[in-house]
């Protein structure tokens, strides 16, 4: 190697020493984990890398293996490097190091209180079947082990709804996607596929209106044609093959705009330090189902014209020439009327479906979170607990808040565990017990907790509905106290006061009696749209831990103080900051991230269906018009009104605007109710949402008609009827 690597933030896996034999994944790079490494119950410490970390911070040297690197300040052997394209089981992350389970434990092995806490459903269990096994005949024998487990231990084998717990087996490759995320992951592909459709559908209509007006236009050529001895076979492939070309054309511009948007994909930063595996390829595959798509969509769009056009009667065709009056008005529902119905229909699926998801995302980021996170940039700080004890890392903490008080710019400073509503929840639930409460279940629900230092409610502006916060005189050598949310109080005691009552956190040895001194309003701590959930905070100097969250509030934007805390928190050697100086909003931002993916895709795409539907209704009006001339120019000589004649031509795309945005409506409120778990705070059919979609497309139907309809005020009876 050339020198020491600088500090990097890594996704670790931790797995059992036989996992690469299971999953048969070959290193590329020396060796992978083997099950006799193990002395008794001590996880080796030795670490495959990934191929991408490997490239990025070792550049690919073959002399990584041996080394010896730190990770979480404790030293890893190198044995080996995964191959390419070998990422973490829980998609989309994407992991940077494997490690063996509990080697990032002191003595190298899983504490004790996980490896016999049955109720802890934290591992993922990998198994090759034998030959000729299935895996239904192996769930059979997953769901007679799981009842035999609950039969002999009920507690720890009943989920917080009072259920059993379950073995769910399935192929390797469905266990990526995390299932509780699948259904959201499900619906938002569901989504950008039904996008896209539409869009494609629209294109689609709008070529096929193109190609059935030029057919018309091109009738009396056609029938010369037809006069002079040509097939119809012979014009219907000259009109096919016209057709083809403009359909592979687009298919190539598609292309070039699908590798901007992949590009796009490929630079998309979140605002944490997480690493997500986002670099989607235009595989042949892809490209060979683009063309086809282009080739049938251009064949099928333009076969239809083709052989209406290529069969004309050909009197009647000379004699009416390119804009006779016979049959020149059309049927209401003719082909090219009814392709411009399905245009708006399927522009008001999109723009409705965009607007649903817009309200739903200003609904959820305009929320009352139950804190204020404006203003406030956060960092994280360890420290190492065999260097530093409680004590002096209590006093690190009073020192690190005086001097940030001291910056310039800074109004607040506090340290918390974690950081609700962000990634940064380690230890967040807890067990909880008060003297005298039943809940009625043989397990009780979970809370949750936070320990943070005074000032940090108030940071936050965490409303104290009765008693106080936490302050400076809750010491470490004072009595335990916590501040619990309206959830908590309510659960235990209902038609009390819970000021003074007490509670215990933890069990057994590590009982600890707390007293309550303030109650706070409910608000929002994993996720934004989870039920009300019993939470409390206590002093960070009482319930300390080494790893913490530095949150600072300035006067002016959370962006002006990251540079406070990068100059601030000093590092130690080795020590990565889980979460690096960053906005808080930013942080709790990553909540609606699904909500923003989905409002972009179909807020792009209903405004490209707009512009789609938009040149169908000003085709269908401008083809009216000319064909209509002689007789809108009849109408005027016979004393019409001008403003009449046009409103009469605009009416007619308003009306076809009219039956596909009924037809849209039928077709996107059922659709809304069967996603409507996506939604949050809006109604499938808020009115809102649907009218505003709708009346956007309206006055677009409305402009479109009206323009091409205009060019009637302009027209010249006399000279129009001299040139028919």
């Amino acid at each position: 190697m050339d020198g020491p690597i600088p500090p990097v933030p890594v996704f670790a896996e931790g797995v059992s020493l036989n996992y690469f034999l299971v999953t048969g994944i070959q290193p590329v790079v020396g060796r992978v984990f083997t099950p006799s490494e193990a002395e008794g119950l001590a996880a080796p410490r030795v670490v495959v890398l990934g191929y991408d970390l490997w490239m990025s911070a070792f550049s690919g040297n073959a002399d990584v293996v041996g080394t010896s690197v730190r990770i979480n300040a404790l030293p890893f052997t190198v044995i080996g490097v995964a191959p390419d394209g070998v990422n973490s089981r829980r998609v989309p992350l994407e992991t940077d190091v494997w490690i063996p389970i509990g080697s990032l434990q002191e003595d190298g092995q899983v504490p004790e209180e996980q490896r016999v806490d049955r109720s802890l459903p934290a591992l993922g269990l990998f198994a090759r079947l034998r030959p000729g096994e299935t895996i239904e005949t192996v769930q059979v024998q997953a769901d007679v082990l799981a009842a035999r487990l609950h039969a002999e231990y009920p507690e720890a084998w009943t989920d917080d709804q009072g259920e059993a717990r379950t073995f769910t087996v399935m192929k390797e490759a469905d266990s990526r996607l995390n299932p509780r995320a699948r259904g959201l992951f499900a619906a938002l592909g569901l989504f950008i596929v039904g996008a896209a459709s539409m869009i494609l559908l629209l294109a689609c209509a709008n070529v096929a209106g193109l190609f059935a007006a030029r057919a018309r236009r091109r009738r009396t050529e056609l029938a010369v044609r037809v006069a002079l001895g040509a097939s119809r076979s012979r014009i219907i492939g000259m009109m096919v093959v016209e057709g083809l070309l403009p359909g592979l054309l687009s298919g190539a511009l598609g292309v070039a705009i699908t590798l901007f948007v992949i590009s796009l994909i490929r630079s998309f930063t979140l605002p944490v330090q997480l690493p997500m595996h986002l670099d989607p390829e235009l595989t042949p595959a892809v490209l060979l189902f683009a063309f086809l798509v282009s080739v049938l969509a251009s064949l099928g769009f333009s076969l239809l014209p083709a052989l209406k056009a290529s069969n004309p009667r050909v009197l009647t065709a000379l004699k009416e020439g390119p804009g006779g009056v016979a049959g020149s008005r059309g049927r209401m529902f003719s082909m090219k009327n009814g392709l411009v119905i399905v245009q708006c229909a399927t522009s008001a699926v999109l723009l409705v479906g965009a607007t649903l998801f817009i309200r739903t995302l200003e609904r959820a980021t305009t929320m009352d979170l139950g804190f204020d996170p404006d203003r406030v940039a956060v960092a994280t700080k360890s420290l190492d607990p065999d260097e530093v004890g409680p004590r002096e890392g209590i006093q690190y903490i009073r020192d690190l808040r005086a001097d940030l008080a001291r910056e310039p710019g800074v109004e607040q400073v506090a340290m918390a565990r974690l950081l609700e509503l962000t990634l940064f929840q380690f230890g967040m639930q807890v067990e909880v017990s008060v003297e005298g409460y039943e809940s009625g279940r043989e397990q009780a629900p979970p809370a949750f907790r936070n320990s943070v230092t005074p000032g940090y409610l108030e940071m936050l502006r965490v409303a104290i509905v009765r008693g106080r916060g936490i302050e400076e005189s809750d010491s470490e050598d004072a009595r335990l106290v916590a501040v619990v949310n309206e959830t908590f109080a309510s659960r235990y005691w209902p038609s009390g006061d819970p000021l003074g009552r007490t509670f215990t956190m933890g069990e057994g040895d590590e009982a600890r009696l707390i007293s309550i001194v303030g109650v706070a309003r409910d608000g929002r701590y994993q996720d934004f749209d989870d039920p009300p959930t019993a939470y409390f905070w206590t002093s960070l100097y009482q319930d300390y831990t080494p790893q913490f969250a530095v949150a600072v509030k300035g006067t002016e934007s959370a962006e002006s103080l990251l540079g406070v805390l990068r100059r601030r928190i000093e590092l130690a050697d080795g020590e990565i900051q889980l979460v690096a100086p960053s906005a808080l909003d930013g942080q709790v931002s990553i909540q609606f991230i699904h909500l923003r993916i989905a409002s972009r895709v179909l807020g792009w795409g209903g405004l490209f269906g707009l512009f789609l539907a938009a040149i169908g209704i000003y085709g269908v009006v401008a083809f009216a018009v000319t064909q209509r001339s002689k007789e809108m120019a009849i109408r005027i000589a016979l004393g019409a009104e001008r403003g009449q004649v046009v409103r009469s031509v605009a009416f007619d795309g308003l009306r076809l605007a009219g039956l596909g945005l009924a037809l849209g409506v039928m077709i996107v409120l059922p659709l809304a109710r069967l996603a409507q778990g996506v939604f949050y705070g809006v109604s499938p059919a808020d009115p809102m949402a649907v009218g505003g979609g709708l009346g956007v497309l309206i006055i677009v139907a409305a402009a479109a008609s009206l323009l091409p309809a205009r060019r009637l005020t302009r027209i010249d009876p006399m000279g129009t009827l001299r040139t028919e």
